[in-house]
């Protein structure tokens, strides 16, 4: 979100799935994620309108559909600049983008993360955020032998910085 927020990104929507409100998280990840992505966004000073935050359910069979719902709700009105999404719905993103006459990095930025194989064979080379899975080993190991020296410890979350590559699918935000 920062490397968006530099490039002038003030509507930076997010797709990433979300259950119902009341529904469990598949992930309690999930459950923080949302909560980090608004917090971190009025950190920003950034503007997340709550239908932007509405659930965003789907499965394999439906992604198509879901992504093309979650862009009518992100390009309507003060629409969103950019969007965050895991490398794995970039591609879909980029074209149905396309084939609603806006372009990437033109129009709206693409932000990915993982850094892995389907960013890499997007129709636009994407930006990303790379995580350091070397670090987050050493990182595991160390929890665990920690933990075997006191197992009624409560669990934590740790967080391992990563890397932003910053490749086409984002630039400066466009005013509108």
């Amino acid at each position: 979100m920062d490397c968006l927020a530099e490039l002038g990104h003030r509507r930076i929507a997010n797709f990433r799935p979300k259950p119902p409100s009341g529904a469990p998280f598949s992930h309690w990840e999930d459950r923080a994620f949302w909560r980090e992505y608004v917090d971190y966004a009025q950190d920003l000073g950034l503007e997340i309108p709550q239908s932007w935050l509405e659930p965003i359910v789907f499965k394999c069979e439906n992604e198509i559909e879901a992504i093309g719902a979650f862009l009518d709700r992100i390009l309507a009105g003060d629409r969103a600049t950019a969007i965050l999404t895991y490398d794995i719905y970039a591609a879909e993103l980029i074209r149905q983008l396309a084939n609603r006459g806006l372009s990437v990095p033109g129009d709206i930025s693409i932000m990915g993360f993982d850094d892995e194989i389907h960013g890499r064979v997007c129709p636009i080379p994407l930006a990303t955020y790379r995580q350091d899975f070397d670090a987050m080993a050493t990182e595991a190991v160390r929890l665990v032998r920690e933990r075997a020296g006191n197992l009624s410890r409560a669990p934590l979350m740790v967080k391992v910085e990563g890397k932003v590559i910053v490749r086409e699918s984002a630039g400066k935000a466009r005013k509108f």
